[in-house]
């Protein structure tokens, strides 16, 4: 990398840490927090009105609706604690998955009562179903930032992010990835060739995918592949790919 990148990177990190600059118009979190703490007060709202059935033949169905309940307060304090950590598509995607099982862990105890479910049970129910769901919705408008080059302006940004965030392009054309195990870069769309001027392929290897990943070229004793590389690229890429170093794994 170069000192004008390093010094431009070195920038964007002591901008970040100055201003705090907000990457969207608005992250729901806040009200994603509140939500899952106000399912969590409903479910439990579930358990003692469940508490409060005479048991009788309902015994078992009052045990299925005490476990099942517990079971989606437990999901919901996962999606509580998590949720400020989740910014990527899949961590999000797990807190919905999380957030679907309390609502059917809830609904179990509409279930087992059937048409004879006491009143209280129902409302309690409805409730806790209600709020989940609203929390569902929430975890829905979360925005969903993989890399610093996905974020969005916004509406409500400071001058410095503005700034940072109009040299996206110009760190991005100045910048490769450095290869570990080839697992996460891409051959055709990513750039990690070292070069002075682009970090991708000159030749366009008629055997290599879209999808191929550069760990297809490293062999399983981690060394470049160099009869595949020399066979699938024009000599000018292949020279360029077999001198870059593998980062050591172990």
């Amino acid at each position: 990398m170069s000192s004008a990148s390093f010094f431009l990177l070195a920038s964007i990190s002591l901008a970040l840490l100055w201003s705090s600059p907000v990457f969207v118009e608005s992250d729901p979190r806040a009200d994603a927090q509140a939500a899952a703490q106000q399912s969590i007060a409903a479910t439990q709202a579930v358990i003692q009105a469940v508490k409060s059935v005479a048991t009788g033949g309902n015994k078992q169905i009052v045990k299925t609706c005490i476990q099942t309940s517990n079971d989606a307060i437990g999901n919901l304090n996962e999606v509580k604690s998590q949720l400020p950590r989740a910014r990527d598509p899949f961590s999000i995607d797990t807190l919905k998955t999380k957030a679907s099982a309390a609502v059917s862990n809830v609904g179990t105890c509409d279930d087992e009562f059937g048409a004879s479910e006491p009143p209280q049970v129902k409302a309690a129910t409805q409730k806790a179903i209600a709020l989940i769901s609203k929390l569902l919705q929430i975890l829905n408008s979360l925005p969903r930032i993989s890399t610093f080059f996905q974020a969005q302006l916004g509406l409500s940004h400071s001058n410095t992010w503005r700034s940072i965030w109009d040299c996206r392009d110009l760190l991005a054309a100045s910048i490769r990835w450095k290869v570990g195990d080839g697992s996460s870069i891409s051959i055709l769309g990513h750039p990690w060739l070292r070069r002075q001027t682009m970090f991708q392929l000159i030749g366009c290897p008629a055997n290599i995918s879209e999808g191929t990943k550069v760990a297809s070229l490293i062999t399983s004793e981690h060394e470049w592949n160099e009869y595949l590389i020399r066979t699938e690229f024009c000599s000018l890429d292949a020279d360029c790919i077999y001198k870059l170093l593998l980062v050591d794994l172990g």
